[in-house]
């Protein structure tokens, strides 16, 4: 599906970036407004998740060693609250991720550190696809009602 300006959402895609690690939080914000996507970061699960109660977002990227509330358990918190949002786990962890706590999370994404610019840039155009073919399932929605 090609994007074009008549298809794309008014507003900017919104995500949600979780690390500890600053560099990581900012490296991860610039690829994503480089996209044009809206970034707001949380440097621990519990900030985050206060954030998502407070604001919308369109996806979640969190890292899995966070203080206090780990990767995991964020994405089941935020997979409680919300259970369409696109969620990617950012670990260094790597291979030791595995596919039971994946499963169990709900996540989209596992992607390793180091992760690479064009492979966020298509996780965050695959997000802004998923937005334009939402919005249009409720615009049908909306004329058939």
């Amino acid at each position: 599906m090609t994007l074009n300006r008549l298809t794309r959402p008014s507003s900017p895609t919104k995500i949600l970036i979780v690390d500890d690690e600053e560099y990581v939080r900012d490296l991860l914000r610039d690829i994503l407004e480089k996209e044009g996507c809206q970034a707001v970061v949380a440097e621990s699960g519990r900030q985050a998740l206060s954030l998502f109660e407070k604001e919308s977002f369109d996806a979640v990227f969190t890292d899995i060693g966070l203080p206090g509330m780990n990767g995991w358990e964020l994405s089941r918190e935020v997979r409680q609250r919300n259970t369409d949002i696109p969620v990617a786990v950012i670990t260094g962890w790597g291979e030791a991720v595995g596919s039971q706590e994946r499963q169990a999370a709900q996540v989209d994404w596992v992607v390793a550190k180091p992760f690479d610019a064009p492979q966020i840039a298509e996780m965050a155009q695959d997000i802004l696809r998923r937005r334009v073919v939402t919005g249009r399932a409720k615009t049908t929605a909306e004329i058939a009602a």
